[in-house]
């Protein structure tokens, strides 16, 4: 196979251009697409070019300068990109498939993190595909026009095969990002760093002490190690940069340490991440007393936004992400006008990315993974169509959230509440919409909150 760095595919608001070198995705509008796919089957002559739209023609010198289309012998045509077949159904409202898979690859981990959302361990009992299986479904969403492969957990650097199952996916060329805790055997401290990742995504909690209580005696050393590892790997192959993000899972018990994980991320060129906790899988026996308030979320969102601020967080030129309810943050797009999922409405989950269990059954979300109505069918037998489009997941994906339409930070700075808090904290979803409250929304405590 000779893997093409674009991927073409047709949308219900015109298509998508992924390029999964810098994993990324143009939104295309129908004038946009037509002639993305006319250059496939035919090319244009330059001069029959110079007489399209100015708009047009500003984004063809874009997608020129990136390789995703050239000029050969005086026309234009398409270059290092592949057109997906228009499948059956293009769905209005909804991508045809997902950008992403979220696959956890495995529910077996080498620690017993105390706020676990699967609750994994050395000895949990799971029933995992084979790596024929993964590479036929693989296959499978590289043929719906899908490119990006994250593997997640459990600990996926347990499995013996993650190694081949990564080589599986870069050989189709997708973009492969891995999330792990740091705690890498030597033979994985060898190999990751050079398997061909674009991203390490490492869990990280606070400080040596808050992060070893979280997770266990040793562990901070561990991740300190893979920092270097990847960092040492960065300078030596620079042209091999593999992208690193510290992931943080935020609560009461280490709120006081997000400065320290900024400042680490700085010094070692690592982005940050803010999950905050929520109460599934080990958490509710391990750490819900500690979740945040709503005010204390609010005050943890103010303090990321200071930390952005800061002139020498600025001039590491990381980024600090924090997706949920980021509200002092005055720089987000207004993106009401773009078309589904690109409105910033939703999460991921369901929007632009699937999850995999290990088993090969889809489900719309990594916090709901055992929850039956939010599983699809079984990605060994079904098609993407089938378990992307299936009545299940179309009724999560569609549900309107109550009380977020009104809100002036809803589609700006904010992706609405999440579905998971929602049915967490007693609400339901019914009759096309998600009633209840998401606790950390904190927009009715912000100054002129309507």
């Amino acid at each position: 196979m000779n893997p093409k760095r674009f991927t073409l595919r047709k949308e219900y608001f015109g298509g998508v251009l992924h390029d999964a070198m810098s994993v990324s995705c143009d939104v295309l509008t129908p004038e946009d697409f037509e002639f993305l796919r006319g250059l496939d089957a035919r090319g244009i002559p330059e001069e029959e070019f110079v007489s399209r739209s100015p708009q047009l023609q500003a984004k063809a010198g874009t997608w020129k300068q990136k390789g995703a289309i050239a000029v050969e012998d005086g026309v234009v045509v398409l270059a290092g990109t592949r057109l997906i077949p228009q499948p059956d159904r293009i769905p209005e409202g909804c991508l045809t498939a997902p950008l992403r898979v979220y696959d956890t690859y495995t529910r077996k981990c080498n620690l017993r993190c105390k706020q676990c959302c699967v609750a994994s361990s050395a000895d949990f009992n799971e029933k995992r595909r084979t790596i024929g299986q993964t590479e036929a479904i693989m296959r499978k969403f590289y043929e719906a026009g899908m490119m990006e492969w994250r593997f997640t957990g459990g600990e996926p650097t347990s499995c013996p095969d993650l190694l081949d199952a990564i080589a599986i996916a870069r050989g189709f060329g997708m973009s492969v990002m891995l999330n792990t805790n740091g705690c890498w055997d030597g033979n994985m401290l060898r190999e990751i760093p050079e398997a061909g990742i674009s991203e390490i995504i490492i869990s990280i909690e606070g400080t040596e002490e808050i992060n070893d209580r979280r997770r266990a005696p040793g562990v901070f050393r561990h991740i300190m190690e893979a920092i270097e590892r990847i960092g040492q790997h960065n300078h030596d192959h620079p042209e091999k940069k593999v992208r690193t993000t510290l992931n943080m899972t935020i609560a009461g018990d280490n709120a006081n340490a997000v400065e320290f994980v900024v400042r680490l991320g700085a010094r070692h060129g690592c982005n940050v991440n803010f999950v905050p906790l929520r109460p599934y899988g080990r958490t509710v026996t391990g750490l819900q007393k500690e979740m945040l308030s709503t005010r204390g979320f609010m005050e943890f969102s103010r303090e990321v936004q200071r930390l952005r601020e800061d002139a020498e967080i600025l001039a590491s030129g990381i980024r600090i992400i924090h997706r949920n309810m980021d509200l002092f943050c005055p720089d987000y797009p207004d993106k009401r006008a773009e078309p589904y999922p690109f409105k910033y409405s939703a999460c991921g989950a369901l929007s632009t990315g699937f999850g995999l269990r290990p088993d090969g059954l889809v489900n719309a979300c990594s916090f709901l993974m055992d929850e039956p109505d939010f599983q699809g069918p079984n990605m060994i037998e079904a098609s993407v169509q089938e378990a992307w489009l299936h009545p299940k997941m179309e009724r999560i994906r569609r549900a309107v959230k109550t009380g977020c339409t009104g809100c002036r930070f809803y589609m700006r700075q904010c992706e609405g509440k999440c579905v998971a808090m929602v049915l967490a904290n007693g609400g339901k979803i019914e009759n096309g919409r998600l009633r209840g409250r998401d606790p950390y929304c904190f927009a009715p405590l912000m100054p002129g909150r309507r």
